[in-house]
């Protein structure tokens, strides 16, 4: 009877432990399961919905494209090929170098500005100087060997101008202005700018519809916190927006606008001497220029050791006037102790740089 009642009681212990560790888990899965499904704090949810109860989303497609649709920078290349866009649709940003031989630099200054006001350019600078850099003065009329006028100046002039061009009236911009002087040097270069432009436009429009959608953000903010996390990415984004429209203008303005680069020159004169010469004037001319230069030299050498000259003279003048006293003051001295010596006067003279003692006789 003592076997048999252990026994319940070993079974009922089993039962009552196997009921506890069902309890237990079941309240550990309904801990778990409120626990993400409440919102977390510090946690910022950018869509505003409000949290809600039930099975966790944390997982599913939709809410995972949507996080990623927030956070996600704007790719920077559109993967659209260049070579695919009509020639007539591409960007070209084209530059001309032209180098004028002209007679008159201030007529033909003239006839570039005719040429661009009927093509519709604009001279954005331009600089005119001497051959030798000199200083340059209104030209006064010249009167010319067909009996007509002309303003040219006594010196070769040069000019730089340069030029914004439509790239419509480009060609025949370079024509009419190729006809100005004779042509000395040209060159001319283009760069495609097509493939930049086109990635620059697709992420601008990345930019665009990412601050669109960090606004719908910003209205559906539910605290300061929020409103203020969502407005600085807001400020970045529109920051690159405008940064990347103004590149995408500057392209657009080069490409529409061609620059034009335009030297002119004056040819200088060319004298040639008259006959045979032999030279002798030239030799003589040389001679006395290499005569004045050496008298110049000495002149310099002069007056640069005049001053160390005079102190010199001054210098030994003193020492010798100094040396003199001194040999006078030896002389006498030496003539009175020998006059003392015998008794007698002593008269001295001098006679010159010599000096001399007589004894009278007694």
């Amino acid at each position: 009877m003592r076997g048999v009642n252990a026994r319940g009681l070993v079974r009922i212990a089993a039962a009552v432990l196997a009921a506890m560790l069902v309890t237990t888990s079941l309240a550990g899965c309904g801990l778990s399961r409120s626990t993400s499904t409440a919102p977390q704090p510090g946690r910022q949810d950018l869509t505003g919905a409000p949290a809600t109860a039930g099975p966790s989303t944390k997982g599913s497609p939709s809410s995972a494209g949507l996080a990623e649709s927030a956070i996600a920078p704007a790719p920077t290349a559109s993967g659209v090929n260049a070579s695919t866009i009509p020639a007539d649709q591409r960007l070209i940003v084209r530059d001309k170098t032209l180098r004028l031989e002209v007679e008159d630099v201030p007529g033909a200054i003239d006839k570039l500005r005719s040429i661009a006001k009927s093509t519709k350019a604009d001279i954005t600078d331009m600089q005119v100087s001497t051959a030798a850099d000199g200083p340059i003065y209104r030209p006064l009329p010249v009167q010319t060997q067909a009996g007509g006028t002309s303003s040219a100046s006594a010196t070769a002039l040069n000019a730089y101008l340069t030029v914004r061009v439509p790239v419509s009236d480009f060609e025949r911009f370079v024509d009419e202005a190729s006809k100005v002087g004779r042509v000395l040097y040209q060159s001319e270069s283009s760069d495609d700018v097509t493939q930049q432009h086109v990635d620059m436009a697709a992420r601008l429009s990345n930019l665009r519809a990412e601050e669109t959608r960090l606004r719908d953000f910003l209205n559906a903010a539910r605290n300061v916190t929020e409103m203020l996390q969502v407005e600085t990415e807001l400020n970045r984004v529109r920051g690159e927006i405008e940064s990347m429209s103004a590149q995408l203008a500057y392209l657009e303005r080069q490409a529409a606008l061609a620059t034009v680069t335009i030297e002119l020159t004056e040819p200088r004169a060319i004298v040639r001497p008259a006959g045979i010469d032999w030279g002798w004037s030239q030799a003589l001319t040389d001679a006395i220029r290499a005569f004045v230069g050496v008298v110049e030299g000495i002149i310099v050498v002069t007056g640069a050791l005049l001053p160390l000259v005079l102190l010199a003279l001054v210098a030994f003048f003193i020492i010798r006037a100094t040396v003199r006293r001194s040999r006078k003051r030896r002389a006498a001295a030496g003539t009175g102790a020998e006059g003392e010596d015998r008794d007698g006067p002593v008269e001295t003279f001098d006679d010159g740089d010599r000096t001399a003692s007589h004894i009278p006789e007694s």
